[in-house]
Parts: C-alpha cells; sequence; structure tokens
C-alpha cells in the first residue's frame, strides 16, 4: 500500500508541474496528450495508466515523460484547470 501511496504522490507533483509550466496552455495540453493516453490504451486494450508507461517508456525526453503522466492523472481525476 505504501507502494501506491507514493505513487500516487508523484504523479500529482507530476501534474502540479506541469500546471505551473504551462500556465493557460495547460487545459489544451492535457486534452491533446489525453487523447493519445486514450487512444493507445485502446489499441493495446489496456488501462490509460499502463498506456502512458508505454508511452512515458518510449521518450528519453524527462519533460514529455511528466506531460504524459501529468495527463493520466487528469483522465483519473479531472482538475477543471
Amino acid at each position: 500500500m505504501e507502494r501506491e501511496i507514493t505513487m500516487a504522490a508523484k504523479l500529482y507533483k507530476c501534474r502540479d508541474s506541469a500546471r505551473l509550466l504551462l500556465g493557460k496552455r495547460y487545459a489544451e495540453k492535457m486534452t491533446d496528450y489525453g487523447g493519445a493516453i486514450t487512444e493507445v490504451a485502446g489499441k493495446l486494450r489496456c488501462s490509460q495508466m499502463a498506456a502512458a508507461t508505454k508511452l512515458a517508456g518510449g521518450t528519453d525526453d524527462g519533460m514529455l515523460q511528466m506531460l504524459i503522466f501529468a495527463a493520466v492523472v487528469e483522465l483519473a481525476e479531472p482538475s477543471n484547470a
């Protein structure tokens, strides 16, 4: 259980960082990344989290990884930002 709580905290931190860095573009970018995650999840027949992990694992770009994980948090629990 501790592992899951730690992971959730890291994911929420990604969302907070993305919101701070993207400012007014946050909602638009989260919609874009969320759409990509949902599309991959449908094609792979997996959860959105598994799809996000697959997408993030396909890049070495730390910023892109953070944005992908921020988007999966938005899909699970929209912030209405």
